[in-house]
């Protein structure tokens, strides 16, 4: 009898349960969103500063060209790395604008507008990964300890940053959610496709995320075992990655002349200097949560030469006291993660899902990028879907242990980065 009456009662508290999971996941969307705002307006995003004045200030973002286009300024072309920006994102931005512009003043109105079409980007794809990361039986502690190191990540200056890059990291967290939502063959193709246009739209090269998960329903389909999966993707990435920066250089440099941007920006780096790849690497896993510091220098391909802030020529070091403590201590909370996410089934699906695509932007941008910080966006959302599935699955203790003093060295980057820019 007990068991009928289970079935019987089980209606109620679950929809409870799903009205409570959604007010928890909006709660997370709407703090992201505002911290992301917040964030921006604290990295000197503000009319008449430099940052939004002239391209390159920091990190090679380009926020004033951007900002320029949501104000209609620039000429509309096709741009090859970001076909429908033109179509989608720079409209949008340039009506809300016009609509703002009689409450708040055209600068004002233009630079605001900036800043809440990246953090309602951003912070949709923050609130994409803690659902998609969460347990069915509810949030762990540890998650909201590792929700906060997430919004405190460095990389999330680019998020911010009026630019194309948290729209990007946005769109491929959703594809992320999307993957593990919808996980039959059939579903999958339906709804990889045309997302994949949508994400490589913002993005060429984000769109073989899409693609890639789309690829490995074919696999499946055709018998080919997931232990090939592993040596397959390295030949790709590896060999097809080269071939393709090397022509699409060459290309670019035909049709554009030698100073086109895809081949000042194509370093080639994993084949000319193997060693320094390997440090950038490390690199790359390590500086999306804690950033070392700043230093001006020329950016050369800038008229002029103008100074801007940058972490390049990386190398190893280059962190202070406490940021060298918080990049160890999060180096173990990473490893801790992904061990934690072996243990089970699910876990190993997010894996699956992240660790590709953070190898495949480790060797791209080894290999094509001028200011490796900049791309961070791009993958950074991997780490921080790592960090959460493994939090909800490792005690409470080690994770708050931990992020203690990785959001201690991640504060002291974002004051580092505040001051750096209110210098310029």
């Amino acid at each position: 009898m007990r068991a009928p009456s289970s079935v019987v009662l089980a209606p109620s508290p679950a929809t409870s349960g799903l009205s409570a999971r959604h007010i928890v996941e909006a709660t997370v969307a709407i703090t992201a969103v505002v911290w992301l705002f917040i964030l921006s307006g604290w990295l000197d995003v503000a009319p008449g500063r430099p940052i939004t004045s002239r391209v390159d200030v920091i990190f090679s973002a380009d926020v004033s060209r951007w900002l320029q286009g949501l104000d209609g300024q620039l000429p509309i072309e096709f741009s090859l790395r970001h076909p429908l920006k033109w179509f989608t994102i720079l409209p949008l931005g340039r009506a809300l604008v016009i609509l703002a512009t009689p409450v708040f003043g055209h600068a004002a109105a233009l630079v605001l507008t900036g800043r809440l079409l990246n953090a309602l980007a951003g912070g949709f794809g923050i609130a994409c990964l803690f659902r998609a990361t969460r347990g069915a039986d509810g949030v762990r502690i540890g998650t909201w300890v590792a929700l906060s190191v997430y919004l405190l990540f460095s990389s999330m200056a680019m998020v911010a940053l009026p630019e194309h890059f948290g729209i990007s990291s946005g769109a491929l967290s959703l594809v992320f959610l999307l993957a593990l939502r919808f996980d039959q063959p059939g579903q999958k193709t339906k709804v990889m496709l045309p997302t994949a246009i949508l994400v490589g739209g913002f993005t060429l090269t984000n769109g073989l995320y899409a693609l890639g998960i789309l690829a490995t329903t074919f696999l499946e389909r055709w018998g080919i075992k997931r232990r090939w999966y592993v040596p397959m993707a390295a030949i790709v990435m590896v060999v097809g990655l080269t071939a393709i920066v090397a022509l699409g250089a060459r290309v670019a440099g035909r049709v554009r002349g030698q100073r086109s941007q895809v081949m000042v920006t194509t370093n080639l780096r994993l084949i000319r200097h193997p060693a320094a790849a390997v440090v950038y690497a490390v690199h790359g896993l390590l500086d999306p949560v804690v950033a070392p510091s700043l230093h001006l220098a020329a950016v050369p391909y800038v008229p002029g030469n103008a100074p801007g802030l940058t972490l390049e020529p990386l190398h190893v070091g280059g962190y202070g006291r406490m940021t060298a403590v918080a990049v160890i201590a999060w180096a173990l909370l990473l490893a801790l993660s992904i061990r934690a996410c072996f243990r089970d089934e699910s876990g190993r699906r997010i894996l699956w899902l992240t660790v590709p695509w953070l190898v495949f932007n480790l060797i791209f941008h080894n290999l094509w990028g001028d200011e490796f910080f900049l791309y961070t966006p791009h993958w950074s959302w991997c780490l921080g879907a790592l960090l959460l599935a493994g939090a909800q699955r490792l005690p409470t203790w080690p994770v708050t242990l931990l992020a203690v003093p990785i959001m201690l060295g991640q504060l002291v980057t974002l004051v580092e980065f505040h001051n750096a820019l209110r210098l310029m």
